[in-house]
């Protein structure tokens, strides 16, 4: 068991970030320009890693939201990566493993075959090195050290480091999870990081995980668990470590704490002393906007009033005052519309597609959604009326949860 305790600022330390389920390809609503928000969450990354003279940048799963992914996209990826290659003289190796979202079996309906991702094409391009463990080797097989030229491997070593990872194990971990302790080298002397892809139970409220005494056996051959999943960051006991999503992937993740894990580690031998401390990193705004109708509108020239009403009450800041604003701005916000009160006549065109197109054309806005909270009776509509405050939709809150 290597011994590990906090410490100041050490120039001779060796530096690594933790970043996790960047989901490249995701986008809220079918909007292109949102999937560029992941993109740009990981050009922060790669910026802080050159900025903090890092040795080794960690990725603890779910790169890619899916295998469903356009040419263009993976063309922007690459590029990324081959970028920060140039500028770091290939100095900073990206170390990953698969998530679950890596690996889906289906695409558009169709079975992908097994052992096929993007991360094993970008691992064989060399823009990255991705682990995944032999577990059914023997002790000693099971992380072999990652060899360059076939691109394959379970472990590497890095100064005074070594970092172990396996891909993606779902419910096979806890019949596995003994033989990924038993392939760690306790007698090496090296402070050693375990990449895995699993949350811990109780730290996302109703989101399955793995029980904090399952994990423990881990303790005493690993330092620092790496973690990714849970797109909620946190840290436990001072060696279990979730930054969460790098980039929030729907509303109600942008009040989560999330970001990067900056860890210095310092000493040699089995006794080491570490800092470890969370960045956070610029997501995209969000802006909630709740209208109430007092009454049942008759045409919508009444509603498009009263939403303008409401947002230049609420928040003006909305309003569009350029006509030539760049749409693709990290600035502007996703607007989150609530209608509440009474809802208007069935005569009128009250559907989402021309509502959407207004809000686009009168507002700073990169996207909106729409939500109808609508009620029937005129208790409940006192009701409404009365409160000060919006809380998230429930259904928002599941949709989160069912998809994570």
């Amino acid at each position: 068991m290597n011994s590990s305790q906090n410490i100041s600022t050490n120039t001779k330390s060796t530096r690594f970030l933790h970043a996790s389920d960047l989901h490249f390809g995701s986008k809220q609503y079918q909007n292109p320009l949102l999937a560029d928000d992941h993109l740009f969450a990981f050009q922060q990354i790669l910026t802080l890693a050159i900025d903090r003279q890092v040795d080794f940048i960690i990725l603890g799963g779910d790169i890619f939201t899916s295998q469903d992914l356009l040419p263009n996209q993976m063309e922007q990826i690459i590029d990324i990566l081959s970028d920060f290659k140039q500028r770091t003289n290939e100095k900073i190796p990206i170390i990953a493993i698969e998530g679950n979202h890596d690996i889906r079996r289906y695409s558009h309906g169709n079975q992908i075959p097994r052992r096929q991702s993007w991360l094993r094409i970008l691992n064989k391009l060399g823009m990255l090195i991705l682990l995944d463990a032999d577990l059914e080797n023997q002790p000693e097989q099971r992380f072999s050290i990652f060899d360059p030229i076939l691109r394959k491997g379970g472990k590497v070593i890095i100064k005074n480091c070594v970092i172990y990872g396996s891909s993606y194990l779902g419910k096979q971990l806890p019949k596995k999870i003994h033989l990924i302790r038993e392939g760690i080298n306790d007698q090496d002397g090296m402070f050693h990081i375990l990449l895995q892809h699993f949350g811990i139970q109780g730290q996302m409220k109703g989101v399955p995980g793995q029980s904090l005494h399952r994990v423990s056996c881990l303790r005493d051959r690993v330092d620092y668990l790496g973690l990714g999943h849970y797109h909620l960051g946190y840290s436990l006991q001072g060696w279990i470590f979730n930054p969460g999503c790098a980039q929030a992937v729907s509303a109600g993740e942008n009040t989560f704490q999330k970001g990067v894990f900056y860890g210095e580690i310092s000493g040699s031998k089995g006794i080491f002393r570490q800092k470890i401390s969370l960045i956070k990193l610029k997501n995209r705004p969000i802006e909630w906007i709740t209208v109430f109708f007092s009454k049942s509108y008759q045409s919508m020239s009444e509603i498009y009033a009263q939403i303008n009403h409401e947002i230049i009450r609420q928040n003006p800041f909305l309003i569009q005052k350029n006509d030539q604003i760049l749409k693709n701005s990290r600035s502007l916000p996703v607007l989150y519309i609530v209608f509440k009160g009474n809802p208007p006549s069935r005569l009128i065109d009250f559907e989402d597609k021309p509502l959407r197109e207004w809000f686009l054309s009168h507002l700073d806005i990169i996207d909106v959604k729409i939500y109808r909270k609508f009620i029937k009776s005129t208790r409940t509509l006192e009701t409404y009326a009365s409160q000060q405050t919006y809380k998230k939709p429930q259904r928002l809150e599941q949709y989160m949860i069912k998809n994570r």
